[in-house]
């Protein structure tokens, strides 16, 4: 819930022209981070304190499926944990792959409109980490990242309950013409919108909610990650970087419990 990325003094080896590193740190879709070629970049954060991190998500890239991410994370410029060649790919698995159609170790990366990828580690405190990304036949002959996302995870004691409401919401209209023909004015660049039923929340889990998202409102950007157990497209859609819409609310239903039905809405 707090991105610890979006605080960070960042360095990278190689930027384009008005394509920063820094860039990895605004929500503005037009806005990313482009290298100058396809040698091996490797992106440093330096955090302003001690943080604690169990997870790194590169938000929005372009990476081929044949590119690997590693990471390194730090404590005072020492490397305490690392996580090699995390592949990029996300393969079509077996039974979903069509033989004569898809072409033999097929991936989703060039047929989602946010790709991303997710570096899990052990929890472990942190002053920095560092991300190599090495993409040497990237087709577009530069590698791009639009969001970073670094810290530490929110999971409650007891899981939403069933009926997860993810929504693709399209802004466009449909209108007949006088001769009956459909028409779409706008359409086409759906965002998603999550909402889940949180109806076991023990007074702990609601207590690092209410600090940690309720009092930021709906401007602090939340990575949220419905499927962390799933793979390929179920994984990938459900997982996005979002912000709290409406506000926070909760019930005390029972004693020592709370409901609330939070609905996220993609940046």
């Amino acid at each position: 819930m707090d991105n610890v990325h979006d605080r960070a003094a960042l360095t990278v080896t190689s930027a384009a022209p008005e394509c920063a590193i820094d860039n990895t740190q605004r929500n503005e879709r037009e806005y990313l981070w482009r290298s100058a070629d396809l040698a091996p970049q490797t992106v440093g954060a330096t955090l302003p304190e001690l943080q604690f991190l169990d997870a790194v998500v590169l938000i929005g890239h372009n990476l081929s499926g044949a590119a690997t991410v590693t990471l390194r994370v730090l404590v005072d410029g020492d490397v305490v944990a690392t996580v090699d060649d995390i592949s990029t790919a996300e393969y079509v698995p077996a039974g979903v792959w069509r033989a004569g159609i898809d072409p033999f170790g097929a991936s989703y990366n060039d047929q989602l409109s946010q790709p991303l990828t997710i570096i899990d580690v052990p929890t472990i405190p942190c002053t920095g980490y560092e991300l190599t990304i090495d993409d040497p036949d990237n087709a577009d002959g530069a590698i791009e990242v639009q969001r970073i996302v670094a810290g530490l995870g929110f999971v409650s004691e007891y899981g939403p309950s069933w009926g997860v409401d993810l929504n693709w919401v399209d802004p466009g209209q449909q209108q007949r013409s006088a001769g009956r023909t459909l028409r779409t004015i706008g359409g086409g660049q759906p965002w998603r919108e999550l909402t889940v039923s949180l109806d076991n929340l023990t007074p702990e889990d609601r207590s690092r909610l209410l600090i940690e998202l309720a009092q930021r409102g709906i401007v602090g950007d939340v990575f949220v990650d419905c499927y962390p157990n799933r793979a390929g497209p179920d994984r990938l859609t459900g997982a996005f970087l979002a912000r709290l819409k409406g506000g926070w609310g909760d019930t005390h239903n029972r004693l020592s419990n709370y409901q609330s039905k939070p609905t996220f809405v993609e940046v």
